[in-house]
This record gives C-alpha cells, sequence and structure tokens, in this order.
C-alpha cells in the first residue's frame, strides 16, 4: 500500500460513496414498504436487503 499512497483514498471515497447511496436507497424503501404495508412492509424490505447480501456473499466468495 506504500507505493500507491493515493488507492487508500481512493478505495475509501469508493466505500463511503456506495454505503450513502444503498443506506439512502434503504431508507427510501423501507419508507415506501412502511407507507403501503406498515411493519410488515419495514420487515419485508430488511428481509430482502438480508437475502440479497447473502446471495452477493455467496456468489463472490472465493472457492
Amino acid at each position: 500500500m506504500s507505493e500507491l499512497p493515493q488507492a487508500a483514498n481512493r478505495v475509501n471515497t469508493i466505500f463511503m460513496t456506495t454505503y450513502f447511496v444503498f443506506g439512502a436507497l434503504g431508507t427510501m424503501l423501507s419508507s415506501a414498504g412502511w407507507k403501503l404495508w406498515g411493519w410488515n412492509g419495514v420487515g419485508l424490505c430488511g428481509l430482502v436487503f438480508a437475502l440479497m447480501s447473502l446471495i452477493i456473499t455467496h456468489c463472490t466468495k472465493n472457492k
């Protein structure tokens, strides 16, 4: 990492940007779930995001 000190900054920028974008998306979808179906919609939104996370982790895991 010492050879490319700018690389750490770029990786951090990518991480924080995606963290913000998907956090905002989760908030928006949870709010829509609340408006449409109340707590069941919020729970469903959380379940969908958790399943998506598991699928992505499974598909990208080094075998």
